[in-house]
């Protein structure tokens, strides 16, 4: 057998070996072809592609790069290293690299299929499921593209076809553990009904059961899952019994997940006389509500008393992070979806305590918080649902924004704060303020306007909505559009099913952007907060204009909120304590315009308190004193003469 036989052949073993998951011995064999033929295309793929997979994403590049400039012809180069970029986060480079291949082979659905994954991430989804939709004409067996296809019509509220894609892709492989779980905790962005709602709850908590017990792996899921159980929340139910549950899944399919940092082997120290090291993380420390709400709360911390750390994610980082980056002591920017790089740069710092301000809203921070990385961990309330994960210590809660009891609805340890533990910014209305017409407002009407995003829409507000708009026969609903137009589609659907006869006055505003956005809750008369999950940001800059907000109190903290600022500034006439009294005062609102301005009057004589107020985070930092045997004896917020 010739020299290039003997490579072939070895070549092919080393293949077989890496598909049987023999990883030691396919790199083994890798690297001897490529001693004895360094320019081998085939096998600086192969090697470049376990390295990627291994996580050594700079090894995997330089083979990839040698690959494409040996051989810039062939596709599989640049298919390739464009899955690295996107590993990497670096979304248009991967995109590039795609392009690259397609040209090249028109035909490949690999490269029509790593595309639109790439075109998915950056938001051209209608590309995207060109392109996959393309992939499946070609290949009906292609299961990565079902999968991404399957996402798309995820992210555009079609569940129901996300269903039928990942059940195709199941049944091409049948093993595949990513798309059983995938399929298992399928959740509609907007519900059909309340009955689609409790159909989806079941067969998640019984598919999360099955794939506990048949101790399945997942390598890396905040790359391989790409999402959390963030629609759980918006039910209206008790989410704590589940969310412990894919909690206990998630630590035994991915062992990984379970690091403890170098420092916090040891016993969390007491009494210490050095500077408590607080770190806070999260994604949307950026411009975006959680930034918005989180931005300025880092100032407050006294410098003597903290030494800070804040952490981010690679991405589109703004003013908002540079302003937020200003307050602490050290800012990092960790690698996307990298949880071991993650988990290794927050390590380094030797933190006291982590602050998770949001989590649930996006994959890598809630599987980094099942490490421990801090002596202490909290979560705050940017996501108000409990995570579930057994390494968080404490949620960040209010006593006034708490029902009695609710330390029932925690995994972690509810702490009851009084004050609101963050430095919100007073929003203001721009000048000259536009009309209602220049927003695409109805101009001659009672304005009810619900502010909120669309999947905070339960079925059980529906109800609600249509006895108001029965009750002011002049009335107009008002809500905007979410981030696709699809989302208003579904709801307009089901709005003409529960509520046929007023579904004409409900009119559906395109987004706007923020200052936009703030002159139209200006322009409304009244507000209606969503029931099960009310407002948040919104509820901030209703108040802060003296528009009145008509709320009803829930269970869980996540319906409270506008209530709880209410409480704050001692003005109680909208909150309601049953969906008849809701539906009364909204009427009588909307009905005497005298009460109206009354209400108006009281909330802009009260709502300082809300606004450029550190007493709350001053109030967390006591807390934090406490726990690590400083206590100051006055506190801070009385030290600082609040």
């Amino acid at each position: 057998m010739g020299h290039a036989r003997k490579t072939e052949a070895f070549f092919y073993q080393s293949v077989e070996k890496h598909q049987q998951g023999d990883i030691r011995g396919a790199e083994k064999g890798y690297r001897k072809i490529l001693r004895h033929a360094p320019k081998n295309v085939a096998t600086l793929i192969n090697l470049g592609i376990l390295l990627k997979d291994r996580g050594e994403l700079k090894q995997a590049e330089g083979l990839f790069l040698k690959a494409i400039e040996l051989a810039p012809e062939h596709a599989d180069g640049h298919t390739s290293l464009g899955g690295l970029y996107a590993r990497y986060g670096k979304k248009n480079e991967a995109i590039a690299c795609y392009r690259a291949a397609l040209d090249l082979d028109p035909s490949s659905t690999d490269a029509l299929t790593n595309l639109g994954t790439a075109l998915r991430f950056i938001g051209q989804y209608v590309e995207a499921y060109e392109l996959l939709t393309h992939a499946i004409e070609i290949d009906p067996n292609q299961a990565k593209a079902h999968e991404e296809l399957a996402a798309v019509f995820r992210e555009w509220g079609a569940v129901g076809k996300a269903r039928a894609h990942l059940q195709r892709a199941l049944e091409i492989e049948p093993e595949n553990a990513v798309l059983r779980l995938k399929l298992a905790t399928l959740l509609p962005i907007i519900a059909e009904s309340k009955q689609q709602i409790l159909e989806y709850r079941e067969r998640f908590g019984e598919k999360i059961s099955t794939l506990t017990r048949d101790n399945i792996s997942i390598e890396n899921p905040a790359w391989d899952i790409e999402r959390t159980n963030f629609y759980l929340a918006y039910h209206g139910m008790d989410d704590k019994p589940m969310q412990e549950a894919v909690a206990r899944f998630y630590q035994g399919a991915c062992p990984s997940l379970s690091f403890v940092a170098p420092h916090c082997r040891t016993a969390m120290p007491v009494n210490i006389e050095r500077p408590i090291r607080l770190g806070f993380i999260s994604r949307y420390f950026r411009d975006h509500a959680i930034g918005w709400t989180f931005g300025r709360a880092l100032a407050a911390y006294p410098k003597d008393r903290f030494r800070t750390f804040l952490y981010t994610f690679e991405g589109d980082l703004d003013n908002v992070w540079q302003e937020m980056s200003k307050q602490a002591d050290n800012a990092v920017i960790l690698p996307e979806h990298n949880l071991a790089a993650c988990r290794k740069a927050i390590a380094a710092d030797k933190l006291d305590i982590l602050v998770y301000s949001d989590i649930g809203m996006e994959p890598t921070s809630y599987f980094l918080a099942f490490s421990r990385l801090a002596h202490v961990q909290c979560v705050a309330g940017g996501h108000p649902v409990t995570s579930g994960v057994p390494t968080l210590d404490y949620w960040l809660g209010n006593d006034l924004g708490e029902a009695d009891g609710a330390e029932a609805h925690y995994s972690e340890k509810l702490v009851r704060l009084k004050g609101i533990s963050n430095n919100y910014q007073r929003p203001r209305l721009q000048q000259p303020a536009k009309t209602r017409a220049e927003l695409g407002l109805p101009e001659a009407a009672l304005l009810y306007t619900c502010p909120q995003s669309l999947f905070k829409f339960h079925p059980d507000f529906d109800h609600i909505v249509a006895r108001i708009l029965r009750g002011a026969p002049e009335a107009n609903f008002v809500l905007f559009e979410g981030p696709h137009a699809a989302w208003g589609k579904l709801l307009m659907e089901r709005f003409s099913v529960t509520m046929p006869d007023v579904v004409g006055r409900v009119h559906m505003v395109p987004r706007l952007p923020l200052d936009d956005f703030i002159n139209a809750l200006a322009l409304s008369d009244i507000v209606l907060d969503t029931v099960h999950f009310g407002g948040g940001n919104t509820s901030f800059q209703s108040l802060a204009l003296g528009i009145p907000i008509v709320t009803l109190e829930g269970d869980y903290a996540r319906s409270r909120v506008t209530s709880f600022l209410y409480r704050h500034m001692g003005v109680m006439d909208c909150v309601a304590n049953s969906v008849d009294d809701y539906v009364e005062v909204a009427l009588r609102l909307g009905r005497d315009p005298s009460q109206r301005a009354q209400v108006s009057a009281a909330i802009l004589a009260h709502n300082d308190v809300l606004f450029d107020n550190d007493s709350g985070s001053l109030e967390l930092a006591n807390f934090f004193l406490e726990l690590f045997g400083q206590n100051p004896g006055e506190t801070l917020v009385q030290a600082a003469g609040l």
